[in-house]
C-alpha cells in the first residue's frame, strides 16, 4: 500500500514538472530588410509587446517595409514555431496573421514595441514597396528566410510563472499524498487484557 502512495506522489510531481517545463517562450526575434540582412530585437519586453495586438487598422497604402521574424519554443527544447510579421515604418503599422486561418490583420505599434523595432532597423534598408499588400498570411512575404540566422532576444526579467505553478503543484501533490498515506495507514488491532 505504501508503494502505491509513493508512486502516486511521484506521478503527480512528474506531471507538474512536465507542465511547467512545456511553457512556450520567445527564443529569438529579429527585424530584416533588403537582401535578408537582419538585426536582433534586443529588448524582451518591447519585443513581447509587438505580438500583443491592439485594435485593428485598415491596411496602409503600399510603402517600404521590414519583416519581423519570431521563433517561439519550449524552454531548453528545439525551435518549434517560427513566423513573420510585416512592419511599415511610415505608418507604424504591423501586419500579422488574424484569428481566422489565413487572414491578415493590421494594427498600430507604439511605445516600447515601436522603439525596439526602430532601434534594430536603424542600419537596415527596408524592402521596396510591393505592388499590393498580400491578402493571405500564407503569402511568401510572411515566411522567415532560411538565410538569416535568428538572434536570441536580449534578456529581461525572467518569467517565473511556469516554475511557480509547477512548484505549487508539487507541494499540493505532496500534501495530498501525505493525507492519503495517513488515511490508508493500516491500524493494528489492539488486544484487550482480561
Amino acid at each position: 500500500m505504501k508503494l502505491t502512495v509513493h508512486l502516486f506522489i511521484a506521478l503527480i510531481a512528474a506531471l507538474a514538472l512536465a507542465a511547467s517545463a512545456s511553457a512556450k517562450e520567445l527564443k529569438s526575434a529579429q527585424v530584416c530588410g533588403v537582401d535578408d540582412q537582419c538585426a536582433p530585437l534586443q529588448d524582451r519586453d518591447g519585443t513581447n509587446a509587438i505580438t500583443n495586438f491592439t485594435s485593428p487598422s485598415p491596411p496602409p497604402p503600399t510603402a517600404p517595409y521590414y519583416r519581423l521574424d519570431f521563433v517561439y519554443g519550449e524552454a531548453g527544447g528545439p525551435d518549434i514555431n517560427a513566423f513573420s510579421h510585416l512592419f511599415v515604418p511610415s505608418k507604424n503599422l504591423v501586419a500579422a496573421g488574424g484569428e481566422t486561418a489565413g487572414t491578415i490583420v493590421w494594427f498600430p505599434v507604439s511605445g516600447a514595441a515601436l522603439e525596439v523595432i526602430r532601434n534594430a532597423a536603424a542600419d537596415l534598408q527596408p524592402y521596396a514597396a510591393p505592388v499590393a499588400w498580400p491578402s493571405s498570411i500564407d503569402d511568401p512575404i510572411f515566411t522567415p528566410t532560411t538565410n538569416a540566422k535568428p538572434s536570441p532576444v536580449g534578456e529581461a526579467a525572467r518569467d517565473w510563472t511556469p516554475w511557480l505553478v509547477g512548484a505549487a503543484a508539487i507541494l499540493l501533490a505532496l500534501a495530498a499524498g501525505g493525507l492519503l498515506a495517513r488515511r490508508m495507514r493500516v491500524r493494528r488491532p489492539r488486544t484487550v487484557s482480561t
